[in-house]
């Protein structure tokens, strides 16, 4: 189980999935209800979520950053149980 944390326009956005990190984020970018966070219906995301970087001296913990639209989101990741894979 994965916890995606999102950080965009003064918002926090919550959500769990599950799988490998890779297909955990697969299935939580395909998920993302995109109206929830911008009131807008966009259509992609930028591809740099596709590319977490691990946090120095944390351990299953990654960060990110892509465009919504034309804003700034930043998603991090944390590894929030070991009974997956």
């Amino acid at each position: 189980m994965f916890t995606f944390v999102l950080d965009f326009q003064g918002g926090t956005y919550v959500r769990q999935a599950e799988g490998t990190l890779e297909t955990a984020l697969d299935n939580w970018l395909s998920n993302l209800d995109l109206a929830d966070c911008t009131g807008d219906s966009l259509s992609s995301l930028n591809e740099s979520f596709d590319k977490l970087t691990p946090i120095d001296g944390l351990t299953n913990v990654w960060c990110s950053s892509g465009l919504l639209g034309d804003k700034l989101a930043i998603v991090h990741v944390v590894k929030t149980s070991t009974n997956v894979p």
